[in-house]
């Protein structure tokens, strides 16, 4: 009977160190993130011909609260397309506050994106920065024919009409 107590007394040892550990290790790395993608597509307008935009899509997947103060996108020659204020398709609403689990897009007609591309060259990043002034990025993949392939629709859907 008393070997059967020392290892449940050892189990419950290793068990709870495990634990302590674990909580540990999450406090100290849990920090605010922002996951930041981009998409192309239209967005269909009441009594008006469906927009072609290109989004930039963010979300905050962690418990902390994040203040997004802008978005954008950032040129392999360093410079930067913001999308803060300029044409904008639906409000931004900078600054925007993402509470857990919530997410947010900023839209910019396509026109704007394929002229930045031509003069800029090829795009590095998409890029969200927050209240503090940590600058969040996301991939790229695939932009430029993402991007061409959505101005060609567009500008075969006016020549049609």
């Amino acid at each position: 009977m008393t070997d059967v107590i020392m290892w449940v007394a050892i189990y419950g040892a290793i068990l709870s160190s495990m634990a302590l550990t674990w909580n540990i290790v999450s406090y100290l790395t849990d920090r605010p993130r922002i996951v930041s993608k981009y998409h192309t597509g239209f967005i269909p307008m009441l009594g008006e011909e469906s927009q072609y935009v290109f989004s930039i899509n963010f979300s905050n997947p962690t418990k902390h609260r994040v203040v997004v103060s802008a978005a954008g996108i950032l040129f392999k020659n360093n410079q930067n397309l913001h999308f803060v204020g300029g044409r904008q398709i639906v409000p931004d609403d900078f600054p925007k506050v993402l509470l857990q689990g919530d997410s947010h897009a900023v839209h910019r007609d396509i026109d704007d994106i394929k002229k930045a591309i031509d003069e800029q060259g090829d795009p590095a990043d998409v890029w969200v920065r927050d209240a503090t002034g940590k600058t969040y990025r996301g991939s790229v993949k695939k932009m430029i024919g993402n991007v061409n392939a959505m101005y060609s629709v567009k500008h075969k859907d006016e020549e049609s009409k």
